[in-house]
């Protein structure tokens, strides 16, 4: 009897030890993940206020036109919450929709552009 409860805990421990494993190896992934988005927000900051201080220093753009500009983008989705809800872009040449890892239309073959996104 002591044979078969030694060998059930046996299992036990090798499969907490299988599920532990995992969740390492999905918490280095994640970790991964979190470290590449920071380094993207980082690089599309800089970017962004690059464009501001260009816009700045021409004549007719004031930190008001901004401040008009992300409103109006933010209410696109019919919301003003700070976010950009993602649509679906639509092809200019047959109105279909893009799939977002594409490069051209799966249907018509016309190229996106960037602002289609």
């Amino acid at each position: 009897m002591r044979n078969i409860l030694d060998s059930l805990n046996d299992l036990r421990i090798k499969s907490a030890a299988a599920v532990a494993d995992q969740a390492q190896a999905k918490t280095y992934t994640l970790d991964s993940r979190v470290r590449q988005l920071e380094e993207e927000v980082d690089n599309l900051t800089l970017i962004t206020m690059a464009m501001w201080e260009l816009l700045r220093k021409s004549e007719g753009f004031f930190l008001k036109d901004l401040e008009a500009k992300v409103e109006e983008l933010d209410l696109r989705d019919g919301h003003l919450d700070g976010k950009m809800s993602v649509t679906p872009a639509i092809c200019n040449d047959c109105g279909r929709k893009l799939h977002e890892r594409r490069r051209t239309c799966l249907y018509c073959g016309a190229p996106v552009t960037p602002f289609e996104r």
